[in-house]
């Protein structure tokens, strides 16, 4: 796999991990994911010290798409929510009522941190 390249934008605006330096939106920043990791610099020679490859001829790929999910599955969720809940209380027999509430607030913040605005 070849690296890629995107503008930053409002809200990406991170911070190389290598060499520190952040970048300032609309700059040329060069990716690519790395085993289970990314690489990622708007510096094409720190990017490249990081292991990523990148060939200026090459294909690249499409606007990023977020795997956010839209705000209408809030419901979903604070079902999914519910059951973790019941399923958590079946296995710990005595809970308070102020435990499991947490624990289902904490669920549901969990399971919803992806939601887009």
């Amino acid at each position: 796999m070849s690296g890629k390249t995107g503008k930053v934008e409002v809200g990406k605006v991170f911070a190389c991990k290598k060499c520190g330096k952040t970048p300032n939106v609309g700059d040329t920043r060069y990716y690519e994911k790395i085993g289970d990791a990314w690489a990622g610099c708007t510096d094409l020679e720190c990017f490249k010290a990081q292991g990523g490859t990148y060939d200026p001829n090459a294909i690249q790929g499409g606007k990023f798409t977020s795997n956010k999910f839209p705000l209408s599955d809030a419901i979903r969720v604070y079902i999914l929510a519910t059951e973790l809940t019941n399923l958590y209380k079946n296995l710990h027999k005595e809970i308070t009522p102020e435990i499991e509430a947490q624990f289902q607030e904490s669920m549901f913040k969990t399971l919803s941190g992806n939601f887009k605005p």
